[in-house]
């Protein structure tokens, strides 16, 4: 027969009298679930609720024990009343009893969801920021070390740890000897509990779908590289000592491979953890013992293994996943064994044991998932110089800021692509690959009303302009329309030179004070602010099909060693006064010579 138990309400042990209203006490703890307690006292005439009530108010310490063989106090439960219920049966007030229910550290974890993010940090430090707001202690092992720019987090604290259990094949429970939230691999040592079947358990079911072989490949992307990330594993052997009918019937076909998306990876080691992570879950998923204990049994623990004997080939040793330990009108342990993603899922208050339902499905990302949102750049200034930008969400918190996010461009490839970077305060629209918050990609910039477009581009009449306009002004303009005058394109500088070439023209226009000059080698044309045009080259020819005119009050035509002027048909020199000057001999040749 089991003692009864030892239970205190804000660090006070229930008074005797008390005592002698206790009818019944359970407590159910299981791995990736917050630990309830339920306390009945029996309470005729609501004497407990009218005088006593303020110390079972919400938020009083609750501790649980139960006295083991040798009379010891085992501690199975610590956490605060979380709520009160009331049962009136038909035939009046003095059959009333009141239930207490308490739950552990974690039961604050899901009620709060606050998008937030932590930058240059690896995994484990923004899960121990994310649990330390709702939990005192909080012991973390088994997540990879890598440093991340970021890590978003749009959920709650309980999601995310689930999330993070589910990637990497840990498990988390709250000690109620320290009151302390763990994460941490499975055990390699254990502590071993064993129990007969018939003299220690007086009910068992045993379940399951067999051990599944094979390799898991996880596959993810390094954009480091512009490779990709491949982590294998193959399904891990039963553990040893464990039940043989387990591998008896095993699904047996090692060539099976499965191949996984690999999420929030940072690196190959972070993929291969997640693929051992997977891997490890074949070993024992679908399995499940579910047994009662014909006494109650206050020292196994969660994550210990219970040697199960006499049980023929279901005898050998199982992974505790969950336990409920009953006093009352059922004074028993329950525990359940096997597959740790179970570990969740309630156990049945009464009636033959079955095996719990299997978990849930693994999420598919770490830190929560959204859709596209809208954000601000926050900064350019990518230490790796790929382009990548850091956006503020603020759509999501406060202050949620994205690691380094690669930008989506018309074209990108070795040295060559489009590239129209983003500045800071710049309204951009962001995805994630697969849904993942880790992952973020700047899709493009967004116009607002604030930002507005360009006005060279911002008409939608008849003339449909595209183009692109820098921070500074500079702009390309490209136009269509039936307007032959400004059916093309223009190029325009800031400072108000362009280039215009449409169905009419091409003109090259620049500001006043400025000039245009073209150059090829040592020929160029210059075009000054005064107005002056120079022509210089190591040979310039002018040629006209028809006709030549140079026009000036003053013309000087002037060569440093020779002048030639030459008429095929004829040459005329005419002038109000001629003046022929040599310096040597002056030659006048001709077949007639006529001076007038």
């Amino acid at each position: 027969m089991t003692s009864a138990p030892i239970i205190q309400f804000g660090g006070q042990q229930l008074s005797w009298a008390l005592g002698q209203n206790l009818l019944s006490v359970k407590v159910e703890r299981g791995l990736r679930r917050v630990a309830t307690a339920e306390i009945t006292l029996k309470d005729p005439g609501f004497t407990l609720l009218t005088d006593q009530a303020s110390q079972f108010a919400p938020g009083t310490d609750v501790v649980v024990s139960f006295p083991n063989a040798s009379g010891s106090p085992v501690k199975v439960f610590a956490g605060t009343v979380t709520s009160l219920r009331v049962v009136c049966p038909e035939d009046g007030d003095h059959h009333t009893a009141i239930t207490i229910t308490a739950e552990d550290a974690a039961h604050g974890l899901g009620h709060v969801a606050k998008t937030i993010s932590t930058a240059n940090t690896s995994l484990t430090d923004a899960l121990r920021t994310a649990l330390s707001a709702h939990v005192s202690s909080v012991k973390l092992a088994g997540l990879p070390a890598g440093t991340r720019d970021a890590v978003i987090m749009a959920c709650s604290p309980q999601e995310l740890l689930e999330q993070v259990c589910d990637h990497y094949g840990l498990t988390w429970w709250v000690d109620p000897a320290d009151k302390s939230l763990n994460v941490a691999a499975p055990p390699t040592s254990p502590a071993v509990h064993a129990l007969e079947l018939g003299a220690d358990l007086c009910d068992l079911d045993f379940r399951t779908a067999g051990k599944t072989t094979g390799s898991v490949i996880m596959r993810g992307w390094n954009p480091l590289t512009k490779t990709e990330l491949n982590g294998r594993n193959t399904a891990a052997a039963a553990t040893a000592g464990g039940p043989a009918l387990l591998n008896e019937f095993a699904q047996a076909d090692s060539a099976k491979e499965y191949h996984v998306q690999a999420k929030s990876s940072v690196d190959a080691a972070d993929v291969t953890a997640q693929a051992t992570a997977r891997a490890r879950r074949f070993a024992t998923a679908g399995t499940v013992l579910t047994a009662r204990t014909r006494r109650i049994q206050p020292g196994i623990g969660l994550r210990d293994q219970l040697q199960l004997n006499g049980a023929g080939p279901m005898s050998g040793k199982h992974l505790v996943v969950a336990i409920r330990h009953d006093w009352g009108p059922v004074t028993a342990t329950t525990v359940v064994a096997g597959d740790p993603a179970l570990g969740a899922a309630p156990i049945p208050d009464s009636g033959p044991v079955q095996a719990v339902a299997p978990a849930q499905p693994l999420s598919q990302t770490v830190g929560g998932s959204t859709g596209m949102v809208p954000g601000l750049i926050s900064d350019i200034k990518d230490p790796k110089n790929w382009g990548r930008v850091k956006v503020k969400l603020p759509t999501l918190g406060e202050n949620v800021i994205t690691g380094w996010a690669r930008t989506v461009l018309t074209a990108a490839g070795p040295s060559r692509g489009m590239v129209v970077p983003h500045r800071v305060d710049d309204e951009v629209l962001v995805a994630f690959e697969e849904g993942d918050l880790q992952r973020p990609v700047v899709l493009g910039a967004l116009h607002n009303g604030k930002d507005t477009a360009p006005t060279g581009t911002a008409p939608r009449d008849a003339a449909l302009s595209a183009g692109l306009t820098s921070g500074n002004g500079h702009s390309l303009v490209l136009t269509d329309t039936t307007d032959q005058a400004k059916n093309g394109m223009v190029l325009n500088q800031a400072g108000g030179q362009s280039i215009s070439l449409n169905d009419q023209r091409i003109l090259i226009k620049a500001a006043a004070g400025k000039e245009i000059r073209l150059e090829a080698g040592k020929a160029s044309i210059t075009l000054d602010a005064q107005g002056n045009v120079k022509i210089e080259g190591v040979q310039i020819s002018v040629t006209a099909t028809s006709k030549m005119d140079l026009n000036a009050p003053a013309v000087t035509t002037k060569a440093t060693a020779n002048l030639t002027l030459e008429g095929t048909a004829s040459c005329a020199l005419k002038g109000a006064s001629v003046n022929v000057t040599a310096n040597g001999v002056a030659a006048i040749k001709g077949s007639m010579v006529t001076v007038n």
